[in-house]
């Protein structure tokens, strides 16, 4: 469910922003194909079904030609009501997030509903894509770009300009991987099956898919959960400062119940990362990959703190980096024998295909002391992603600014009150844009609110995905005894 952040200079993953649907007007016609395929189901996975469907390639271009698209059920809860699932990213596979969430969601819930998931376009189970080798990858991952220096500007172009030709190289229909292209791929799923209007639930990026579904079929939207929410209006550089913001108020956070490794020890801990990493067993503790494990961990504390804490004692005690490589392993998708799934590529591409809100190279100079002031841990770190997509080609759809969405069925927003990845505040400001819209608040650290400790959150979910009843204006849940 985690959102997942490339902390070096990669990317952070940010949005574009479209005034109409891409299936309207002159397109309806050659559509109809799309909205009338049959799918064809048959058994997987064991306690599953899969089909697939195919979309265009090009919404505004019939000849480019389709994708084939992996859709997958949960078999024992056929005849339920349907509710398609995304865990966020971009890049995360929903259909693996459906695999465990059979196992986690509230049974209540899994009693009434049946959990569809699909890989968008390049992800995961549908055709995945892959600009860099495993190699390349390892390298993208270990990249520090000192900020400080009169080479940055020409350091980081270079670093844009290579990525971008690789996968201009290697992936055909580049500028075809957007969020709201599987948006609208997202409601080809729907017609196909079956079903009038779309339940759906997304956490993180997945509320930015949402999102874009509302802007473009608000009246195909059923009931929409939106946990862990986008701000979709927030600009490249406001959106990366807001995220570093809220992890470091959330390390801050696990210092309270460790203080040991307080800002004073951990500080000098990163920087000494910069210049002589830790090397053990033939891998070294990099600087980014420091700030990575970090970042793994404060998504769900009651997993990831125990671990920060016994990861930095095994780092500062003999060295051991075992447990931090493996949160940042975990973070990236990178298994033991040095292979990676296709996370980092495909989270690049369709970041820099959302994206037209570029920030000139010189913005890295003039925001840097600011985003080291208010964020100490991850913003100069996360500061060098505003520049990753200046090489790509200029997305297929101009940017713009979300409107108020109206005319849509009631939508429920959940925020956490100290969720590091996607701050409260996103959640207000969305439940602001979407007018038909609750905001319900979870007091919580970590990321995400549903199925996360809280039958207070569990409870309004499934009612609401049942009657459409949403909570009162203003309130607030809590974590279960047990699980705080």
């Amino acid at each position: 469910m985690k959102r997942k952040i490339l902390l070096s200079v990669i990317t952070i993953f940010l949005m574009l922003f479209l005034p109409n649907s891409l299936a309207t007007g002159k397109n309806k016609s050659y559509l109809n194909y799309f909205y009338h395929q049959n799918l064809e189901w048959s058994s997987c996975y064991t306690h599953f079904q899969c089909s697939v469907f195919k979309v265009p390639i090009d919404y505004l271009n019939p000849n480019t030609g389709t994708f084939k698209l992996k859709v997958v059920r949960a078999v024992k809860t056929n005849g339920r009501v349907p509710v398609l699932i995304n865990p966020g990213g971009p890049g995360d596979s929903a259909i693996n997030f459906l695999f465990s969430a059979v196992n986690y969601f509230p049974k209540a819930f899994l009693q009434k509903y049946q959990l569809v998931a699909f890989d968008q376009r390049g992800v995961g189970f549908s055709n995945p894509v892959r600009c860099l080798t495993d190699a390349e990858d390892e390298k993208l991952i270990n990249l520090w770009i000192d900020l400080n220096t009169p080479d940055t500007i020409s350091s980081l172009k270079k670093e844009s300009q290579d990525v971008t030709r690789k996968c201009l190289s290697k992936v055909k229909n580049l500028i075809h991987y957007s969020t709201w292209e599987s948006a609208a791929d997202m409601d080809i799923l729907r017609a196909n099956l079956n079903l009038s209007k779309l339940n759906y639930y997304g956490a993180s990026y997945g509320t930015q898919l949402g999102t874009d579904y509302l802007e473009q079929f608000p009246k195909n939207a059923g009931r929409l959960v939106l946990d862990g929410a986008v701000d979709p209006n927030q600009s490249t550089i406001d959106a990366t400062l807001t995220q570093a913001i809220g992890f470091d108020r959330e390390y801050l956070r696990f210092t309270k119940k460790y203080p040991r490794w307080n800002l004073d020890t951990v500080i000098p801990l990163l920087n000494a990362s910069k210049i002589n990493p830790v090397e053990k067993n033939g891998r070294k503790l990099t600087y980014p990959l420091f700030v990575t494990a970090l970042a793994d961990t404060l998504y769900q504390p009651q997993y990831g703190w125990p671990v920060l804490d016994s990861g930095l004692q095994s780092l500062v005690i003999d060295s051991n980096l075992s447990k931090l490589l493996a949160a940042s392993d975990d973070y990236y998708e990178r298994n033991n024998d040095g292979k990676f799934s296709n996370l980092i590529d495909i989270s690049f591409i369709m970041s820099c295909d959302d994206n037209a809100d570029r920030p000139q190279y010189s913005a890295i100079s003039k925001n840097l002391a600011n985003f080291k002031k208010l964020a100490p841990i991850f913003g100069e770190n996360n500061l060098g992603s505003v520049v990753s997509c200046n090489s790509w080609p200029t997305p297929v759809h101009a940017d713009k600014k979300y409107p108020k969405t109206t005319n849509t069925s009631p939508v429920l927003i959940i925020g956490n009150t100290n969720d590091p990845a996607t701050p409260l505040k996103n959640a207000y400001n969305l439940s602001k844009l979407i007018s038909n819209s609750r905001l319900l608040t979870l007091e919580r650290d970590g990321h995400a609110g549903f199925a996360r400790g809280s039958s207070c959150i569990d409870t309004f979910v499934t009612k609401y995905f049942s009657d459409g009843a949403l909570p009162a204006h203003g309130t607030i849940c809590n974590l279960d005894v047990t699980s705080a």
